[in-house]
């Protein structure tokens, strides 16, 4: 061909199409590529290799390449539609997969300088290269873009036939991704690799398998459809339940394909991907990332699914086309796809039930091996509670966590301690009725193992409160070396009465009346810090009040001092009660008031002066306790009774080893 005597090559576009269909459609560089790739695939490529570095990538193709006359009338004629053409299928006799005839333009979206070369076997090579900025300039000004020509000699040489394409000047915005997530998703997005289709794409060099999927090992349960079964079974390696359906519509169509369950959900996010998606191809390409997206069902066992599915017929050659323009998505209103989601939806049904019955017979054995400590629960119950018992398993086993691994275990230890609890206690409320049946003098033994299954599992429940309120305590003693702000301390306190008289209780938030009889204080004693505490919500006796005062640890303190400000807590709560009688609790006067100092260490004062502080001291019903009395007094009450009951600690170990 005399290049001298043709006209050059132009790209003739509207405005709105090329940043709608172009520059604007994809949002990711696996969707650029795929169409890239596709093309490949339509000129009988067997390779497609991907070259990723220095800022810029490069697609090379060995298909049948195009000579100077395709690349204008086709590949830069906007919307050239090749089945409408009559190239649905190639010479090589694979369905063509495109189908707009716009495909081509998502490259423009991922770089602003993109070179095409470009040689048919005998033809010379022939290239250009567009400035994408240039373009859309030119184009919104309505005129006609001539891309630059790439002229022998040439950067790039193609020895026999294909196609390179390189795109330099990155939008970093869709170019972040690495290599090995681009190969994830590139497998997820064609059906047609390998031998088989004599259709090989390469990542830098190493050629990309279905196995760069990377969850068919993690697969547990796998159902298949049509005739992906033995392919399936043999990428799923380490499946341990399979289910197989025909995959035939009601129309009559088929779906093929697969959908897989994992042991745990994080199995499918790896590497900041998220593998958790049933993919729907036709004819080896995808055509929408997710259809779980399109049921309205919020179960969590979604979150356990993977799968590709195949239909089709929603690409069929003569058929309208019902992509979305980005081939991302289907046109959910057609008649074909809707008799898919309905097929689909069954299918779901069917899987989901199978889940549940599978990991019921597979939940006793997993989860004794992720709490080992369970079976030595099980073998310490007797015959007829261990069928119950792993039946209680079973059921826990199916049930269904949010969260990370870590979170989910966590979850389930606590069912499970809870649920050991529940079926002890059951398990005692038998052995109650059982006792009736026992004659004592003559069966000793009996008796003696039902009353110690009562005080097994009425130790583990008390035993629980106790050591909740150790971890109090140690919290208390941890708050007061590290000298943290009183307001932590005093909340602490507060909130945990039961350190100060273990006679009262906790305590989540004050009320609105002792809010404002705080308030009230305040106001009265506009010296006094923010420790002081009115409490009326946990009382030792009836109709008592308590103020506590908490110091700051580390802070010295006198004796007149602390009787000074008592004796205006005491002094200010009875003025209030006299003027607002309706208020008091008590008929007739003001309540019993006691006055609580909470301080470092205890004042230091002279013996003769003894008598008179304490007496000053009883008339405001005041006393002075230290961070030290209240953490060596709680340990000492409660560690007492855990050595006094660590015999019965049979259930609480079992639990506690969870």
């Amino acid at each position: 061909m005399n290049m001298s005597t043709i006209s050059p090559l132009k790209i003739k576009i509207d405005s709105n199409v090329l940043n709608h269909l172009g520059i604007g459609l994809y949002s990711n560089t696996p969707a650029v590529l795929t169409e890239i790739v596709a093309n490949a695939w339509d000129a009988d490529a067997e390779n497609v290799f991907i070259e990723l570095g220095n800022g810029e990538i490069t697609i090379t193709d060995d298909g049948h390449g195009m000579d100077y006359v395709a690349l204008q009338d086709k590949f830069l004629t906007v919307g050239y539609a090749r089945r409408n053409n009559g190239e649905s299928i190639t010479p090589k006799g694979r369905q063509c997969m495109g189908r707009k005839g716009i495909g081509k333009l998502a490259m423009f979206s991922l770089a602003n300088d993109v070179t095409l070369y470009s040689r048919r076997a005998g033809d010379t090579q022939h290239g250009f290269k567009v400035l994408v900025d240039e373009l859309a300039t030119t184009i919104e000004r309505n005129g006609e873009y001539f891309p630059e020509p790439k002229v022998a000699p040439h950067e790039i040489e193609i020895q026999s036939s294909g196609t390179v394409i390189k795109l330099e000047a990155l939008n970093k915005n869709l170019t972040s991704a690495t290599e090995s997530f681009l190969r994830r998703r590139i497998a997820r997005r064609f059906s047609v690799i390998g031998e088989s289709h004599d259709f090989k794409i390469h990542v830098n060099g190493t050629p990309i398998t279905l196995a760069d999927r990377g969850f068919y090992p993690d697969i547990q349960f796998v159902w298949t459809f049509g005739d992906a079964e033995a392919s399936t079974l043999t990428l799923c390696a380490n499946h341990v339940k399979h289910h197989h359906f025909d995959g035939v519509t009601v129309a009559g169509a088929v779906v093929n394909g697969f959908i897989g369950s994992v042991v745990v959900p994080e199995q499918l996010k790896k590497d900041d991907d998220n593998n958790n998606a049933i993919t729907l191809l036709a004819n080896g390409r995808i055509f929408e990332e997710d259809i779980q997206k399109r049921i309205d069902d919020s179960k969590v066992f979604n979150s356990y699914l993977v799968g590709e599915l195949q239909y089709d017929v929603l690409d069929a050659n003569g058929q309208r086309d019902i992509a979305v323009s980005s081939r991302q998505g289907v046109q959910e209103n057609d008649p074909r796809f809707q008799e898919f989601m309905g097929y689909i939806r069954t299918r779901l049904k069917n899987i989901a039930s199978d889940w549940d019955e599978w990991r019921r017979e597979l939940g006793s054995a997993e989860l004794v091996d992720e709490f080992p400590k369970l079976e030595e629960w099980i073998e310490s119950l007797k015959p007829n509670f261990k069928k119950k018992a792993k039946q209680l398993i079973n059921k826990i086993y199916t049930m269904r966590f949010n969260g990370t691994a870590a979170e989910q275990k966590s979850q389930k230890r606590e069912i499970l301690k809870a649920q050991i609890l529940a079926f002890e206690k059951l398990k005692v409320q038998d052995n109650i009725e059982a006792i009736e049946s026992i004659d004592i003098e003559k069966n000793i033994s009996g008796f003696r193992e039902v009353m110690v299954t009562v005080e097994d599992i009425e130790a583990a429940m008390q035993m629980e409160v106790i050591e909740q309120r150790l971890t109090v305590i140690r919290k208390l003693d941890q708050h007061k070396e590290q000298q943290v702000k009183e307001r932590v301390v005093q909340d602490h306190i507060y909130k945990h009465l039961w350190l100060v008289d273990p006679s009262w209780g906790y305590k989540e938030k004050p009320t609105e009346y002792e809010m404002t009889l705080t308030n009230y204080l305040k106001r009265i004693c506009p010296e006094a810090e923010a420790g002081a505490r009115l409490d009326i919500a946990y009382t030792s006796t009836a109709n008592r009040f308590i103020v506590l005062e908490l110091k700051k640890p580390g802070l010295t303190v006198g004796m007149d001092a602390l009787i000074e400000q008592g004796t205006k807590y005491s002094r200010a709560l009875k003025q209030y009660f006299h003027e607002n009688p309706a208020s008091s609790p008590f008929p007739g006067g003001p309540p019993m008031i006691d006055i609580v100092f909470i301080v470092e260490k205890q004042p230091v004062y002279s013996n003769f002066l003894a008598d008179e502080y304490d007496s000053r001291m009883k008339i405001m019903n005041g006393s002075i306790r230290t961070y030290s009395d209240l953490v060596n007094q709680a340990t000492r009450i409660y560690e007492d009774y855990i050595a006094a009951s660590h015999h019965a600690g049979r259930i609480k170990g079992i639990v506690d080893g969870l």
